[in-house]
């Protein structure tokens, strides 16, 4: 069965499972005759968007603050004893920090549009190619490539075949060297690839595989040696959490433009973000194994699935897809504890080990076991105290997923489980849209739980725009730039009048650029410390905590947190959606018809003010010029606060599972409610914002798209939601709702 949810988790996870399984996959990989040429194991670990706990990136790695992916969790317990030809290498997530391939700081190009995607990929290749030769060379001091200058122009280039040619020779030649010499110890007979990547790190991981196979590659072999020189390798297993792709505009865009042709695949070839086109995301058939979990309850349009599904089928060998419950990081890794007041314990405090997350990582420790990744067992992961930590996991979440687990009914499709998925979720949300009784989603735990600063990212940004006009500090530097700039422009100048360019002095022009970007420079670090003094004044961390500032490259508008708002927020969406579904209910959802929106829906926010938008407008998709102007990034404007209709050949699924029968037949499976309650995020509430416009359109009555092979999407409940989203007409009368 290739689709299928995941086993029950025992109460103590999966640890106890791992000498079985390290058994039955060390019979998969060791050589049969146990013969003096080396077998070598590659493991490269390719982390998820934002998402960075590199050992370089110091305080502000993710294990800080136990922020950090599965990824990275797995990662910490992937063996790494070169002396033995077992290698692992971590690859921080787009978006983040990467010195080693140019890219200094935190960005926003990184975590949008996925920059940096290609270099990732080449960077896999470099530690590939390093791994092996010196398994190789006598002197391990050798490096075939160094990571400067030498990977990074590989980066920056692409990696294109010809580029690795002189690599690839050299290589080759020192395996031909160390076999003529009779060196067999230092011979190689086979090499075992294994990727492990999350999130645009799990489209990444098959990028790389892609690239791998068919274009640097293509032999089976590393190395330009053929016979008894060759390097024989085979990618073994590639494990993936939730891909995402999204590389350059995403698939949310085309219903923004009307064009087809945005799939988030790569599609226009920009230097940097070109290698998850043509097919990347297709599983070769030479790969082995392919374990890919992934969410049944994400839903943000811009993060659609890549499942490992080529058309209706799944070619090759063990391919399997895993349902969980949950949204995006909820199975791949990356919530903070008690992040939206999920995963508490009674008192309200997060617990790393209560989130949900915890279930597919231990599952995937155990998948990648089985099929011969080298991997700690668990014995030794407990006897290290950070490991431990990693992989621990509550009873209570274990005791919610399993309730949860068993009331799953046999799916035969990614889209099947998908629809499971999205049935309780909406009628979980409708439990949670009851206002003026215990069911409102203000009344519960979670909600009370959920951090809430004082201001939202918009004032924040405000507020620092502020802070810099009268902060001596920075106008200081703002001073010495004026001047800086001044001085370079008359450097630059010298010789022009005359046109004697020979006067023009390039060294004190270079000199002078050299300090204009130190002096910007220290202005971004001004600018991020004032973001901790204004967002949270006052605060003073401890030994080992994060300081009180920016992440080096983030923005104003990055910092802080506003859970019980986006909650709250979230309940009034989901009021106005279902005063949409049923006009003779508006009184019960608070919700009304108000004139004077330009026939628009609008809908009064319960706490407007403090940077938030005053009202909710409901908006047909049909209408071409709301939709592109509440869906590209553009200046914040309050006013762009909207839902969309939803496509009308969902109606009838969605009214099914929105219905009082549906909700008072959920309500009475209490350990499920308590799961949707206390551990499954909502990644749409917070993304949600005025200034990003993700959601346009989207929804909670929109389902996520899939792509399944080729860049192809498929239809689910057998439409394309986006494809028709401009032929959505109202069903229903009204042509504007609104909450009183």
């Amino acid at each position: 069965m290739n689709v299928k949810w995941p086993e029950q988790m025992p109460e103590g996870g999966r640890l106890a499972e791992s000498e079985s399984a390290y058994k039955t996959g060390l019979v998969g990989v060791v050589d049969p005759v146990m013969s003096c040429p080396q077998t070598l194991h590659v493991t490269l670990f390719f982390d998820g968007t934002n998402n960075n706990n590199d050992e370089a990136n110091g305080i502000w790695r993710d294990s800080i603050v136990n922020t950090h992916s599965n990824v990275a969790r797995l990662f910490n317990a992937a063996l790494d004893q070169p002396k033995r030809g077992i290698f692992a290498w971590y690859i921080p997530g787009v978006g983040t920090p990467f010195k080693k391939i140019g890219e200094e700081c935190y960005s926003s190009a990184g975590k949008a549009l996925a920059a940096g995607f290609d270099p990732r990929c080449v960077w896999g290749y470099t530690r590939l190619l390093n791994s092996v030769y010196s398994s190789i060379v006598t002197d391990k001091t050798m490096v075939l490539i160094h990571d400067a200058p030498d990977a990074r122009k590989l980066c920056d280039a692409s990696g294109p075949v010809k580029d690795f040619e002189h690599y690839v020779h050299r290589l080759g030649v020192a395996h031909r060297d160390a076999v003529n010499d009779g060196r067999q110890p230092q011979t190689v007979k086979k090499i075992w690839v294994n990727v492990i990547g999350f999130s645009r790190g799990a489209a990444c991981a098959r990028a790389f595989v892609h690239k791998l196979i068919n274009e640097w590659a293509p032999s089976g072999n590393l190395g330009d040696q053929t016979g008894r020189y060759a390097l024989p390798y085979e990618v073994n297993f590639v494990g993936l959490f939730d891909t995402v792709a999204s590389v350059d505009m995403p698939d949310s865009m085309r219903s923004t433009l009307n064009l087809a042709h945005f799939t988030g695949h790569s599609e226009f070839g920009r230097k940097g973000m070109a290698f998850a086109a043509n097919g990347a995301m297709n599983i070769p058939d030479k790969v082995r194994a392919c374990h890919h979990v992934f969410s049944i309850h994400e839903q943000r349009m811009s993060f659609p699935l890549d499942s490992i599904r080529k058309g209706d089928n799944y070619p090759g060998g063990y391919r399997v897809e895993v349902a969980y419950p949950g949204v995006h990081s909820d199975v791949g890794g990356g919530y903070g504890p008690g992040e939206q007041g999920k995963g508490c314990d009674s008192k309200g405090k997060g617990v790393d080990a209560r989130k949900l997350s915890q279930i597919p990582l231990h599952d995937m420790y155990i998948a990648a076991l089985t099929h011969g990744v080298p991997l700690e067992t668990g014995q030794k992961i407990l006897a290290s105290k950070d490991r431990a930590a990693d992989f621990a996991i509550d009873p209570a979440v274990v005791q919610a997923f399993n309730a949860w687990r068993r009331t799953t009914p046999a799916i035969k499709s990614v889209g099947d489980a998908m629809k499971f998925g999205m049935e309780q979720m909406l009628t979980w949300r409708t439990l949670r849209a009851e206002i003026n009784n215990g069911d409102y989603i203000t009344h519960r735990p979670f909600y009370q739980f959920a951090k809430e600063d004082a201001m939202t990212p918009h004032q924040v940004t405000g507020a620092v725009e502020a802070a810099k006009a009268k902060d001596l500090q920075y106008q200081a530097l703002s001073q010495q730039l004026a001047e800086a700039k001044k001085q370079q422009t008359e450097a630059l100048s010298k010789g022009y009048g005359t046109y004697d360019l020979s006067k023009v002095d390039m060294s004190e022009a270079v000199q002078i650029q050299a300090q204009i970007e130190k002096i910007e420079t220290e202005q971004i670090r001004r600018s991020e410390a004032l973001t901790g003094i204004v967002a949270h004044p006052g605060a003073k961390p401890g030994p080992g905590q994060r300081p009180n500032v920016g992440r080096p490259g983030d923005g104003p508008g990055d910092f802080g947190t506003n859970d019980q708002t986006d909650l709250r927020q979230s309940a009034e969406e989901m009021r106005v959606l279902l005063a949409y579904l049923n006009p003779d209910q508006r009184e019960r959802w608070q919700v009304s018809v108000r004139v004077g929106t330009g026939g628009l829906t609008s809908l009064n926010r319960e706490k407007p003010g403090q940077g938030n938008s005053p009202y909710l407008v409901m908006v047909s998709t049909g209408k071409t010029g709301r939709a592109v102007e509440t869906s590209v990034v553009q200046h914040f404007n309050v006013t762009d606060d909207v839902v969309f209709e939803p496509v009308k050949a969902v109606l009838p699924f969605i009214r099914e599972h929105t219905s009082d029968a549906a909700v008072e037949k959920f309500r009475l499976q209490r350990d499920v409610v308590a799961l949707y309650d206390d551990y499954v995020h909502d990644s749409r509430c917070w993304f949600r914002v005025p200034w990003f416009h993700e959601y346009a359109p989207g929804g909670y009555f929109w389902p996520r798209v899939v792509f399944v092979g080729n860049d192809e999407r498929t239809p689910w409940l057998g439409i394309d939601p986006l494809k028709v989203a401009f032929d959505t007409e109202s069903e229903v009368g009204a042509s504007a709702t609104a909450i009183a």
